[in-house]
């Protein structure tokens, strides 16, 4: 094992460059075999998935067409 360490040593940018040429070529492997990406996934009769099924509430909405809105504030009180 020591020698191969000594090799790598003595030779280390020709060990980099052949760890990158490798990792290259295996991102290019990967594209050139990859399939279709599918993000379909499915649990019937599952909590998470009856929650999704369900009609979400309407937002309430000014004669606008703006979301009604709130803002709460409060007073910070004064030390001393």
């Amino acid at each position: 094992m020591s020698a191969i360490a000594r090799w790598c040593y003595r030779h280390r940018f020709v060990v980099v460059a052949t760890w990158v040429v490798v990792l290259i070529g295996l991102g290019a492997l990967s594209q050139a075999v990859k399939s279709s990406y599918n993000n379909s996934f499915s649990l019937p009769g599952t909590g998470s998935t009856t929650a999704q099924q369900l009609p979400r509430p309407a937002t309430p909405t000014r004669s606008s067409g703006r979301p009604v809105t709130a803002r709460c504030v409060t007073r910070q009180s004064r030390p001393g």
